[in-house]
């Protein structure tokens, strides 16, 4: 039993819900997207935001790795050049 079952839909429950589905996400291009499909059903609008939720989330994860990889990679590269700056008696001063 879902929320929609106590609800007045008569035969139009999966319209009314599709419909409020490409109103009233937050993610404009998707609504967007939604309100252009001719053919939109409630299964491809919920199919299409759950789609987008996933792009968002692998995106940021990707985003995160990849500064930790950068930050990583920068702190490595001051460890290597203070050492080569010891190794070669700069002390900080580049030849």
């Amino acid at each position: 039993m879902s929320l929609a079952d106590h609800c007045d839909f008569g035969n139009s429950r999966d319209p009314k819900i599709r419909d409020r589905i490409a109103i009233r996400i937050l993610d404009k291009s998707v609504s967007h997207k939604l309100k252009l499909k001719s053919d939109l059903t409630l299964e491809t609008s919920i199919q299409i935001a759950r789609q987008s939720e996933m792009v968002k989330s692998f995106v940021t994860d990707l985003y995160y790795l990849a500064s930790k990889d950068l930050e990583e990679v920068q702190s490595k590269k001051k460890r290597v050049i203070s050492r080569w700056r010891k190794g070669n008696g700069t002390n900080g001063i580049h030849p």
